[in-house]
């Protein structure tokens, strides 16, 4: 599905065109960090816009373009599963008709394609020996490092991911 088509459907709102779903000087920063939103996400800057709606969604659940918009966002990420749970919190929380359409709609697809991944798989990872999941082969590799399109050659991990690296051992450690 055409993620990125949908949400191209969303426009800057203003005060007039929600609801109150906050005290009047709430409405107006959530109103003003939703347009920024989706100024980054026309500028291809969909990682900044998802931090931003991740926190209306949370503060203003009520606020329902938000929560839909951070569902289709997730979605056209791949992050099909919180995704899914997003989007069918917004469709509880009173969207106008238009807007309840498009979340039933990206529901089922997401629903169709959790489907066609579930059939298509056999249970087993390509090039996987017999007897040993791929969960163990993967806590063996080096986590700094990470396999390209080439056999050989390989790429250094980013600042974020060394540091995603140092808190997962932080927490394995207070395990």
């Amino acid at each position: 599905m055409d993620w990125h088509k949908l949400i191209r459907h969303f426009k800057p709102l203003t005060n007039a065109d929600v609801s109150s779903f906050a005290p009047a000087g709430d409405v107006s920063r959530a109103l003003n960090t939703y347009n920024r939103a989706l100024t980054q996400l026309h500028g291809h800057n969909a990682d900044i816009a998802l931090i931003a709606l991740r926190k209306l969604a949370a503060s203003y659940p009520d606020f329902t373009q938000s929560g839909l918009l951070y569902g289709l966002v997730l979605a056209s990420m791949g992050r099909t599963e919180q995704a899914r749970h997003q989007i069918l919190k917004t469709i509880g929380t009173g969207l106008t008709p238009d807007w309840q359409e498009m979340a039933e709609h990206a529901l089922a697809k997401l629903n169709d394609s959790s489907q066609v991944l579930s059939e298509g798989s056999d249970g087993g990872s390509p090039g996987a020996v017999e007897g040993q999941s791929a969960a163990p082969r993967m806590s063996t590799m080096a986590p700094v490092l990470e396999k390209t399109g080439r056999r050989s050659k390989m790429r250094m991990a980013s600042a974020r991911e060394r540091e995603d690296v140092i808190r997962q051992g932080e927490y394995a450690q207070d395990d």
